[in-house]
């Protein structure tokens, strides 16, 4: 199986234990700063696997899969998978500082969606190596979803943005 069906079917697995009751989103959702304090540390990652609705999950595993199987081909399976865990981890703690920063305390965070902007910021780091010198104009590209995203109130965009700089 390849990284991004992995992935896939993980969000899957851990969505069926959201809406079925087996696990809660509070539990394993993020952006506390007492998560981090506690060494709560899979928290981190847990986030970047839990869903609550339908369309949050068909949103973002839809793009994950886009996302995802283009960068396969340039940086391979396995660094897929951990490009997607360390954008979870360090990009959930940077928000966490942020929000901190921002005097906005505490926001449950959870989604695939946070990675899935890591995967964009080495789409973007890749294209521009991989264009030197032909203007780059897919950068806007690249970005335009996270910031049409950005409109939305339930949306994380201090955790988008962090784990995007983080990939």
């Amino acid at each position: 199986m390849i990284a991004t069906e992995t992935l896939i079917l993980t969000n899957i697995i851990m969505w069926l234990l959201v809406i079925t009751h087996k696990q809660s989103t509070r539990d394993l959702g993020n952006c506390y700063l007492l998560t981090i304090e506690r060494k709560e540390y899979a928290r981190l990652i847990t986030a970047a696997f839990t869903h609550e609705h339908p369309l949050h999950i068909f949103m973002n595993m839809y793009s994950l899969w886009n996302i995802g199987t283009f960068l396969t081909g340039f940086i391979g399976n396995v660094n897929i998978i951990v490009v997607y865990l360390l954008t979870a981890f360090f990009g959930h703690i940077l928000a966490c500082y942020v929000r901190k920063w921002q005097g906005k305390g505490n926001v449950l965070s959870i989604g695939a969606s946070g990675s899935i902007c890591g995967l964009i910021g080495v789409y973007i780091i890749l294209g521009l190596k991989l264009s030197a010198g032909s203007g780059g104009s897919f950068v806007l590209s690249a970005l335009f979803p996270i910031l049409i995203m950005s409109f939305s109130k339930r949306i994380d965009t201090v955790s988008h943005l962090t784990c995007l700089a983080v990939g």
